[in-house]
């Protein structure tokens, strides 16, 4: 049992690191613990890239001494009583990252490739900043409505998940500027 364990990334991941909360290493099954605190948002171990990611740097760290061939990863949300628990051999975790992490994070770091901007912008470091993300929340709130007087009730639930959108960007930009003022940018 290691809690807290630095792993290195960058064999997948230019520059990148993470770090594993609780990872319980035996041979036969790996199994990778994350800790999420916060109440905001329900987080699903299934197919979870950070989760496979942080795989990836365990296979690095502790294949040498131990002969695994599962990663189970673990999701703890004691806020809000979620606890959620995935598989997938270190086979498929290989090709995975060969056919699909690799390229796209190189790609990602030399500044290429497509935006995709949504909902898992929230977690994003420049959301405020995006060009991407700022077309998308915007095409939400210039969107046109056939009848001005009033919204049918589909229109309405249309519009309220994109309403998370908008104000997440707004947040961001607002934010964002509020921090540059007070740093005494002009």
């Amino acid at each position: 049992l290691e809690i807290e364990q630095k792993l290195d990334l960058r064999k997948y991941v230019p520059e990148g690191f993470g770090t594993g909360d609780a990872i319980v290493v035996k041979d036969g099954v790996l199994n990778l613990n994350d800790l999420k605190y916060g109440r905001g948002v329900k987080v699903s171990a299934v197919e979870n890239k950070q989760l496979m990611i942080y795989g990836l740097g365990c296979i690095e760290k502790y294949s040498w001494a131990y002969e695994f061939h599962t990663i189970r990863f673990h999701i703890y949300q004691p806020r809000l009583n979620n606890i959620s628990v995935w598989s997938i051999t270190v086979e498929e975790l290989l090709k995975w990252a060969e056919e699909e992490l690799i390229p796209k994070a190189k790609m990602a770091f030399e500044g290429a490739g497509e935006a995709v901007p949504g909902e898992h912008c929230r977690f994003c470091k420049v959301k405020a900043e995006c060009r991407a993300f700022s077309e998308f929340a915007l095409q939400y709130a210039c969107e046109d409505y056939t009848d001005p007087a009033l919204l049918s009730i589909e229109e309405i639930a249309e519009i309220l998940p994109k309403l998370k959108i908008i104000e997440m960007f707004t947040k961001a930009v607002h934010d964002f500027a509020y921090a540059r003022l007070l740093s005494g940018e002009k």
